[in-house]
């Protein structure tokens, strides 16, 4: 999921070179409501994402809908500070608000921009 359509672009032609499948493509420019069904994915990774969105409940309240009962949602909230003026601490809340249950924090190497940076990455659960 993501706003700029040339960074999907550029996932888009990762996945085909590494022929990966499963994988589907979301461009929130357009509306929160992802065609995909109820309870129908295992995993969502909003990696670097949260700060573009507009509207974060409705997606939390979206991405509820359609992960499966055991879904995870894991999230690298990258600008929590600086674009978003929040805490690690009131994003948790936030998700939380709208049923999630939070798991675990883990603080990791990440890629951004092309460089490694220690970061965290927040896992949720379905309530």
């Amino acid at each position: 999921m993501d706003k700029n359509q040339e960074s999907l672009n550029e996932l888009f032609y990762k996945i085909k070179e590494k022929n990966l499948e499963n994988i589907i493509i979301f461009n929130l420019a357009d509306k929160i409501k992802l065609r995909l069904l109820k309870e129908s994915i295992d995993m969502v990774l909003l990696f670097d994402v949260l700060h573009l969105v507009d509207s974060r409940v409705s997606l939390f309240t979206e991405l509820k809908r359609i992960l499966k009962p055991t879904g995870i949602l894991s999230v690298y909230p990258k600008h929590h500070q600086t674009h978003m003026n929040m805490s690690l601490e009131e994003v948790i809340k936030e998700i939380q608000s709208v049923g999630f249950c939070f798991n675990v924090k883990i603080f990791k190497k990440l890629m951004h921009d092309n460089k490694l940076e220690n970061g965290y990455i927040l896992n949720f659960k379905k309530v």
